[in-house]
């Protein structure tokens, strides 16, 4: 359904506030993207290292410092915030199909 939506509208979300994904998230993305036959070769949960994750927050600030006092984020918030409202439209008009079908 919309789950790959909704992974990819969260990373983004995240992107845009200047952060790194959380390991949560980090987690979520590798278990859907990774097939269920190779998933057991997958760790129960991904964990950035403490370092690299300072690590890569410092090579991202600057990037979506530069980003913001361009004006280039607020518009790229506002484009995440609608496309945040794409999954739940799918669902919803998908749920309605459906009844419409068994009618």
């Amino acid at each position: 359904g919309t789950e790959a939506m909704a992974l990819g509208l969260e990373l983004a979300r995240t992107v845009t506030d200047g952060k790194i994904p959380s390991d949560e998230l980090l987690s979520d993305i590798s278990k859907f993207a990774i097939p269920g036959l190779f998933s057991s070769a997958l760790p129960e949960s991904v964990a950035l290292p403490t370092e690299l994750r300072d690590t890569l927050q410092g090579l991202v600030e600057p990037t979506h410092t530069a980003l913001k006092n361009a004006g280039v984020m607020p518009m790229l918030k506002e484009g995440v915030e609608v496309a945040e409202q794409l999954p739940l439209l799918i669902n919803e008009v998908s749920c309605c199909l459906k009844k419409d079908y068994i009618k």
